[in-house]
């Protein structure tokens, strides 16, 4: 599998799959301290998550805790390119304001 985070120019992607088996750390904690510096340099970050495999509710949780930690930072996330399983699953949990749909 490849690199779970990858931040690069203020726009982190994420990859593989987010589910209670992959995920240990909140991905605030995942991120080197570089990382966390440029998203803050940045404060307003997009979430790319066209290469999510696979989501359960776990994963669900590990991103809105990820916007969670990210505010409390003084950083703006917004999610992108959420496949539709995302888009449902976060729908039918409550959040489905914080994904937008492929286009």
């Amino acid at each position: 599998m490849s690199k779970l985070i990858d931040v690069a120019q203020g726009k982190v992607s994420l990859s593989g799959a987010l589910n209670r088996d992959t995920l240990t750390e909140d991905a605030w904690e995942i991120l080197s301290i570089a990382d966390r510096t440029a998203l803050k340099d940045a404060q307003s970050v997009v979430v790319e998550l066209a290469n999510v495999e696979h989501l359960d509710s776990a994963g669900l949780a590990w991103l809105v805790n990820f916007k969670r930690d990210a505010n409390t930072h003084a950083v703006a996330l917004t999610f992108s390119s959420a496949p539709e399983n995302i888009a449902q699953l976060a729908a039918l949990s409550g959040v489905g304001h914080f994904f937008q749909t492929p286009s």
